[in-house]
């Protein structure tokens, strides 16, 4: 168990003693499903600046201008992704950019794959928004 786990456990059993253990075992579920989402709307413009950078890195690959600054950027901005979509409970979200890292670390990225794969990635963690995909602004 971690220490955030850990001491969060402890706070629950002090702030209600009375509870039996699977009871103190669902508020800690639902106050640690409660945490994760606040986190989760906090970091809500981050991964949708990091599905832009993403969005720009394939249409330089399609015009065939991709930059080794942007470049090592789009495969930093993937690799935190797949690292962190987990997380959150997105597993399909972490497999999408698991494929767009790769597609970045291949001699040659192809442009469709990665915007197919973005827009997949956009329905599954937005599906509010319907995957709509954003404007594409020049990086």
């Amino acid at each position: 168990m971690n220490i955030f786990l850990a001491n969060l456990e402890n706070f629950t059993t002090l702030v209600e003693p009375h509870m039996s253990p699977h009871t103190v075992s669902l508020a800690q579920a639902e106050t640690t499903k409660n945490l994760i989402a606040g986190i989760w709307r906090r970091n809500r413009t981050q991964v949708l600046a990091r599905l832009e950078l993403l969005e720009c890195t394939a249409t330089a690959v399609a015009a065939e201008s991709l930059t080794l600054p942007l470049l090592e950027e789009a495969l930093s901005t993937s690799h935190k992704l797949a690292g962190s979509l987990g997380m959150f409970g997105f597993g399909e979200g972490t497999q999408l950019a698991r494929v767009l890292e790769q597609q970045l670390e291949s001699a040659l990225p192809n442009a469709g794959v990665m915007l197919v794969t973005i827009a997949r990635l956009r329905e599954v963690l937005f599906p509010d928004s319907l995957g709509v995909p954003s404007l594409v602004t020049s990086h």
